[in-house]
């Protein structure tokens, strides 16, 4: 809209209202919940940032379908996706508010958001939306860092 000033969120002003929303294999809103993409991009839009919604085939609404398809070639796109966020961060160099791609134990790959102090947040099928300690559960492979 022509005159409309559009003010940045901090991630501390933004990330408190996503704890505990429910998870949503296609959406990305509260009425609906959010996907494990979803989360981030709706996160970032909140904070008046651009997060891309697409990557060749890949869309925030199809990613869990190319998963349950085939998880390897899922993780490959999910990867190059990652590839076209911000700009890349050495893992050491992590703050708050920089989209992770993590691995568990079990070698998973996903997407999260770092909240700092050692934890992330993540959207997961099972649980929503939650924060918890990476410390032996998962390491961050990507680090990408929205402006």
């Amino acid at each position: 809209m022509v005159g409309e000033i559009t003010q940045m969120k901090t991630f501390a002003e933004v990330i408190g209202h996503f704890a505990g929303k429910p998870a949503s294999k296609k959406s990305f809103d509260d009425e609906n919940g959010y996907s494990c993409l979803g989360f981030p991009y709706a996160l970032y839009r909140d904070m008046g940032l651009n997060f891309p919604c697409t990557y060749g085939d890949l869309t925030l609404e199809n990613y869990n379908e190319k998963y349950e398809v085939g998880s390897e070639e899922a993780y490959k796109k999910l990867l190059e996706f990652a590839e076209t966020v911000g700009v890349g961060v050495e893992p050491h160099q992590k703050v708050a508010g920089d989209f992770l791609i993590l691995k568990d134990k079990a070698g998973n790959i996903f997407p999260g958001i770092y909240a700092g102090n050692g934890q992330v947040t993540c959207c997961f099928e099972h649980t929503g939306i939650k924060t918890f300690s990476a410390e032996g559960k998962v390491t961050a492979i990507v680090v990408r860092r929205l402006r």
